[in-house]
């Protein structure tokens, strides 16, 4: 049986804000697009085909309430309760989800958590969220990240990709440190499950080769599920190609910068 602490699934890389140090490398893209329903329904399906569990499912962006299906993703994720214990949605707090939206998470509240990151000034729509959330009973976090409420002490800075020249000792310290690797997050966007969002981008931007066993191609249907799932546990168990051009996410190591600083 093989079971997934985390697992965010990126239904679109368009956003309300545009964050230098976004970890999703937004930036990045000249059109981030919105992916179509049915490719994130494979997703979803590709994912519980790999695990037969997943503690938390999550949906994540750029912002996912601009998502106009996203009742309908939510619906489709729901088919599979039996299989997670929990979804989380990430939010920015600059849009309300449509009402089918606001609709499905109430009727299955004991099933979502919405988790609302606020950015000041530039979340201007979550007190709004906060009290539409309240009255209809939708379970909500709200993480503070501006001025000196830097929630985890703000956000890390993992630079461009270009190779650092590590050694292969450095490599090793910058996987072991990995905050993201420590938490065990897994990521799927466009039929890529990665275990890493730097490698996820760096193979989606086509920044540097990410060697096929670092990966799993949900789509790729010349590969058996056991070879896939052979991949996924594979995960955290070695240093990536993605690492040697990564500045690193130290929990405890990494410098902090103010979260959500615009371009």
């Amino acid at each position: 049986m093989l079971e997934a602490r985390r697992l965010a699934i990126i239904v679109t890389l368009k956003c309300t804000l545009n964050c230098k140090l976004c970890c999703n490398c937004i930036t990045m893209y000249e059109n981030p697009p919105i992916l179509d329903k049915k490719i994130i329904f494979e997703d979803i399906k590709g994912a519980f085909q790999i695990y037969d569990r997943i503690e938390w499912l999550q949906f994540v962006g750029g912002e996912l309430f601009i998502h106009p299906d996203m009742h309908l993703i939510l619906e489709e994720a729901l088919k599979y309760k039996e299989k997670f214990d929990k979804i989380i949605l990430m939010s920015n707090g600059t849009i309300i989800p449509n009402d089918k939206t606001l609709a499905l998470l109430s009727e299955n509240s004991n099933l979502f958590e919405v988790q609302l990151s606020d950015y000041g000034d530039l979340s201007y729509k979550i007190r709004d969220i906060e009290k539409i959330f309240t009255k209809m009973h939708i379970p909500y976090v709200t993480k503070a990240f501006f001025g000196d409420m830097q929630h985890y002490g703000g956000w890390v800075d993992s630079g461009d990709f270009e190779d650092r020249g590590y050694s292969e000792s450095e490599l090793k310290e910058v996987f072991d440190n990995c905050w993201q690797i420590s938490m065990k997050n897994l990521h799927v966007y466009n039929g890529k499950l990665h275990n890493c969002i730097r490698s996820l981008f760096a193979l989606d931007l086509e920044m540097i080769d990410i060697p096929c066993d670092e990966y799993v191609d949900l789509r790729n249907d010349d590969m058996t599920l056991e070879k896939k799932k052979e991949i996924a546990k594979g995960f955290n168990t070695k240093p990536l190609k993605a690492c040697r051009v990564c500045n690193g996410f130290d929990s405890k190591k990494s410098k902090r910068y103010p979260a959500a600083e615009q371009v």
